[in-house]
């Protein structure tokens, strides 16, 4: 089967000449061939890490936003006002 026949998800699509740009690369192909050398892999490991950390707490706090803009627009006191949370 041709990798060309099989369908592409939006993403892929969506970033068009991006796509093989940010999927190629000498780092990607060293891992693939197995040729990275194991201190490069350690440092891209720890680095990888850190990002995720990171990025995982910053979407925590994007969801805790969102949810209390939500719940400040949702919630009314018994009385008809809108109540402050």
């Amino acid at each position: 089967m041709n990798l060309q026949m099989i369908k592409q998800p939006p993403l892929v699509l969506g970033a068009g000449e991006l796509w093989p740009e940010a999927t190629s690369g000498e780092f990607l192909s060293a891992i693939r061939d197995g040729n990275l050398p194991s201190e490069a892999f350690q440092r891209w490991l720890v680095q990888d890490h850190a990002f995720a950390k990171g990025v995982t707490a910053f979407q925590a706090i994007a969801v805790l936003v969102h949810d209390m803009g939500r719940i400040n627009r949702c919630y009314t006191h018994p009385f008809g006002n809108r109540a402050e949370i």
